[in-house]
């Protein structure tokens, strides 16, 4: 899949063909490339002596219930899908922060969930209850990895507040599969500015780029 994306996302990038990029999940080991935040900014930081462990293109659903006349979160599902090679080895031709801006951009287009076409997906992304609410939940595909994290930290999208869903920090709470997480580079997942029907559940297509860090 990933392949495939990068080959959509070469006009965008004004890049030319060929593009020796691979895509093996878990193949290229991230060393030295630090995760993209804006530098105008200063709420999403990355934690002293952590680094980056993967790279997913996430593509879900934010749901909401109706309450009050407002859309309350009821949290996401998602299917999280391996970025580390196309980021590691696409440094050398583009800006880092412009393949992580224009890949959702494109996965929101021509990825729907939940069908994942039968492609291999790096990570489940649900959220459960815990003591102190609904929180999220991040589980390896190919093993029990998993980590429960709390928000620590929020960024309205840059480029469409209204639209898309903030990016955020999450902090571990429990489990080894990252200490940090940030979801960034949002399309879509903000639901409408109002409702009437009291407890009505909407869901609401989003994609997104995730960070792990360890």
């Amino acid at each position: 899949m990933l392949a495939f994306l990068a080959l959509l996302a070469v006009p965008a990038l004004g890049l030319t063909l060929p593009l020796n990029i691979r895509t093996n999940i878990g193949d290229c080991p991230l060393n030295g490339l630090a995760v993209p935040l804006p530098t105008d900014q200063t709420a999403l930081t990355v934690p002293a002596g952590q680094r980056l462990m993967y790279v997913a293109l996430g593509r879900g659903i934010q749901n909401y219930t109706c309450s009050a006349g407002a859309y309350v979160t009821a949290g996401a599902l998602a299917n999280l899908y391996d970025a580390s090679c196309l980021f590691k080895t696409g440094q050398a031709i583009a800006n880092v922060s412009t393949i992580s801006k224009i890949l959702p951009e494109i996965a929101y287009e021509i990825v729907n969930y939940p069908d994942t076409a039968s492609l291999p997906t790096l990570m489940r992304h649900q959220f459960v209850q815990t003591p102190s609410g609904l929180s999220p939940e991040f589980l390896k595909s190919d093993s029990k990895a998993f980590v429960i994290a709390s928000k620590t930290a929020s960024l309205n999208a840059p480029t469409d507040p209204v639209n898309d869903v903030p990016w955020l920090q999450l902090t571990e709470a429990s489990g080894s599969l990252a200490q940090t997480i940030f979801r960034m580079d949002t399309v879509r997942g903000n639901p409408p500015t109002s409702c009437t029907e009291e407890g009505q559940a909407l869901s609401v297509q989003y994609s997104a780029m995730y960070y792990f860090l360890n």
